[in-house]
């Protein structure tokens, strides 16, 4: 990750012209008169003659189970021949399900290594390249998407970081697109500033936040933008609407708020116990802050005999 500056932060959330090189994001090109009927088989894009909008449809891609593999950002591409999908997690390996599972179908996927894309806190006019935009959290009500009934009786944190927009190019035929970018006023910054702003959003990538292969779309909000349980048919719809009936998850992403006190930081996987077992277990001061790297520990139930992680 590159240099974080906070001031860069506040400039990108408040939809000033800047924008940044995102290094999390690789494309796949998905090609054949049956690429939306493959896609739409394949993930949980909802079917469709029209297919995705100009600007671009969430999806997931799961196993049959409703494990979550690839996170997606689906849009018709450029020259009209096919789709474009972009994803955060490995192109090669997202081409190849794609292609293992096309049977008679006529599409074929092959990664785009060459494609980058630049991030800007709105869709920029007149900039002339392709564009996603981004409509985390959603959903309207037309959507066909839900909001979980664990979830209603809050507005979503990401609610006032909508509208990122994604612009994709390709530096072999138009090396020129961050310097016509820069001509019309934006400057650029670190793409470390988009870490912050995602987690910031509780916008989930399913390479870090789902890559214990376990993941449900649940557990990450995803049935608010990506996950349709009333239309088409989709590896792990089962799982997905079984979850929704039953009412809640087995698990929810949370935030770990940090105050910034202190810089030393958990390590990314480390064990954090909710606060208040210290004083059942004898090891600390009512009220004291853990000590940098200390666990947390959890107060109630088991808290006498050591709690659990949370």
């Amino acid at each position: 990750m590159g240099r974080y500056d906070l001031a860069d932060q506040r400039a990108f959330a408040s939809g000033q012209a800047v924008y940044a090189v995102s290094d999390a994001a690789q494309a796949v090109s998905l090609t054949g008169p049956d690429a939306l009927k493959l896609v739409s088989a394949l993930t949980t894009l909802p079917p469709g003659p029209a297919g995705p909008p100009p600007s671009g449809a969430e999806a997931l891609a799961l196993d049959s189970q409703g494990h979550i593999l690839f996170g997606l950002a689906i849009r018709p591409a450029e020259d009209g021949d096919g789709l474009l999908v972009l994803t955060d997690g490995p192109a090669e390996e997202l081409a190849e399900l794609i292609n293992s599972r096309r049977f008679r179908l006529r599409a074929l996927a092959a990664p785009r290594p060459e494609v980058k894309v630049l991030v800007t806190p709105r869709r920029v006019e007149g900039f002339g390249l392709a564009a996603f935009e981004d409509g985390w959290p959603g959903p309207n009500e037309d959507s066909g998407l839900i909001w979980p009934r664990y979830a209603l009786d809050r507005p979503h944190p990401g609610a006032a970081l909508t509208g990122l927009a994604a612009h994709v190019y390709d530096p072999r035929a138009d090396w020129s697109a961050p310097d016509r970018l820069e001509a019309m006023g934006y400057r650029q910054i670190d793409a470390a500033v988009l870490e912050g702003l995602r987690i910031a959003a509780w916008r989930p990538l399913a390479s870090r936040e789902a890559a214990d292969s376990k993941t449900l779309p649940h557990e990450l909000d995803w049935l608010r933008a990506t996950t349709p349980i009333g239309s088409g048919c989709y590896p792990g719809q089962e799982t997905v609407a079984r979850i929704v009936n039953l009412g809640k998850p087995p698990r929810r992403l949370v935030m770990l708020h940090l105050d910034g006190s202190d810089a030393a930081l958990p390590a990314p996987g480390a064990e954090v116990w909710a606060a208040g077992a210290d004083e059942a277990r004898g090891t600390g001061r009512a009220g004291s802050p853990p000590a940098p790297g200390a666990e947390v520990w959890a107060a109630g139930p088991g808290a006498a005999d050591g709690g659990r992680p949370d």
